[in-house]
């Protein structure tokens, strides 16, 4: 029992509970940052505003109102066939821009240049042979020739010296010699003739086969002035300049170009389209839009279009058709556009904006208008101060606006709750 009293006795005292200082810490400092807000909010707002006022510079912009939708390219272009079929050889290249009368293909005839092609590898063959049986003959005769052409101007050269000499008896046995030397090369020269007459009929023979070959070829020259093009989808006929009237936009959906190149060496049939010649001075683009969209576009005359296929710049157009909505909800928009771009040649199916209507002018972040005095306008920074300016709102899509009233560079504040009228920014 005594034990157990001393044990109790000696036990060490508890220390203060941690929480309960950690408590008192944390209002202490709560109590000094609500006093430091206090100060800097009525006594040093002035100094920190420059810090934590925001504002944006206003430059020039723009705001639009546009539909996406699937459109086709119409072109002004003339397709044209193979005129027979055969083998197709191009003379001009892919968007060169050619004259009438410019030769673009040529079209040689497969039968008749096949059998052509026989008897000219036949004639070659009997030249090949010729050449080879007669060549050592037409050395040998060759060198005849210029052996008794060395002897004659021997001959001479002595005779000459003969008769300055007056030697005549050696001066008539030289002249005799000369007439037996001219002899022997005539009678060398009409052998080595006959080898060449004989040789040049089978060459003759050869051209005129050639000449034959030439004239079963078929010459397709362009009628007019344009750009030529290879490139061919098989819409040519259905999607042209001459066909854009009632227009659907089921035919615009459904559209499947099928690009294919005409090159050189291709088997061609007599009646199958070959090249185009395309006029860039106008084309246009069918643009399906959904009902809601086409009531906008019927006052319209003239619309921008912009596609990337088409160039990085919106191209001016006029609506030349307009096709009424069907039971699918969709009508159709043709635009007509003058000039055609050239990325057009090659295209048909593509995805375009029709710009419904654009507002230029000075663009700022919307977040930047508000009502003052029943007035709208911004906060700008002018000088060091703040100072309302009242501004015509033209456009605004929720995050951007297009404005009117203000100088291209204004410092437009954008948190304007934070300022007032004359309070130093800056």
């Amino acid at each position: 029992m005594t034990a157990k009293i001393l044990r109790r006795k000696i036990r060490p005292r508890r220390r203060p509970s941690p929480p309960r200082r950690r408590r008192r810490f944390g209002v202490g400092t709560l109590l000094l940052v609500l006093l430091v807000l206090f100060v800097i909010y009525f006594g040093g707002k002035d100094l920190i505003l420059p810090f934590i006022v925001r504002s944006v510079v206003a430059e020039p912009g723009f705001l639009e109102q546009s539909v996406t939708s699937d459109a086709i390219v119409i072109r002004q272009e003339t397709v044209f066939c193979a005129p027979v079929s055969g083998k197709l050889i191009l003379a001009s290249r892919e968007g060169e821009r050619v004259r009438a009368g410019t030769l673009v293909i040529e079209v040689k005839n497969t039968q008749t240049t096949r059998a052509l092609d026989e008897q000219v590898q036949q004639v070659d063959q009997r030249l090949s042979e010729f050449d080879k049986n007669n060549i050592a003959q037409f050395s040998t005769l060759e060198a005849s020739i210029k052996a008794v052409d060395g002897d004659i101007a021997n001959t001479l050269r002595e005779a000459r010296a003969a008769m300055l000499g007056g030697d005549g008896p050696k001066a008539l046995s030289l002249d005799k010699a000369f007439r037996e030397s001219m002899e022997k090369r005539y009678e060398v020269a009409c052998d080595l003739g006959r080898l060449d007459a004989a040789r040049n009929e089978i060459v003759d023979e050869r051209q005129k086969l050639a000449e034959l070959a030439k004239k079963s070829s078929n010459l397709v020259e362009a009628p007019g002035p344009g750009v030529v093009s290879f490139l061919l989808d098989g819409l040519e006929t259905q999607w042209n300049a001459q066909k854009t009237g009632g227009v659907t936009a089921r035919s615009v959906f459904v559209a499947e170009p099928k690009m294919q190149e005409t090159k050189t060496g291709d088997d061609v049939r007599a009646g199958k389209p070959a090249f185009r010649i395309v006029s860039l001075d106008q084309g246009a683009i069918a643009v399906a839009l959904p009902a809601k969209d086409m009531v906008d576009v019927l006052a319209l005359q003239s619309i921008r279009v912009r596609s990337s296929s088409l160039g990085k710049e919106p191209l001016w157009g006029k609506v030349q058709s307009i096709t009424d909505p069907g039971g699918d909800g969709f009508g159709v928009v043709v635009v007509s556009i003058s000039p055609f771009p050239e990325e057009a040649l090659s295209l048909r199916k593509i995805r375009v904006d029709l710009i419904k209507q654009r507002n230029d002018g000075l663009k700022i972040p919307e977040q930047c208008l508000l009502k003052k005095d029943g007035e709208t306008g911004v906060y700008i920074i002018y000088k060091t101060m703040a100072r309302f300016r009242k501004v015509f709102v033209k456009a605004r899509d929720g995050a951007w606006a297009i404005v009117e009233g203000l100088g291209p560079g204004s410092e437009v504040i954008t948190n304007h709750w934070m300022v007032k009228e004359g309070l130093q920014v800056r």
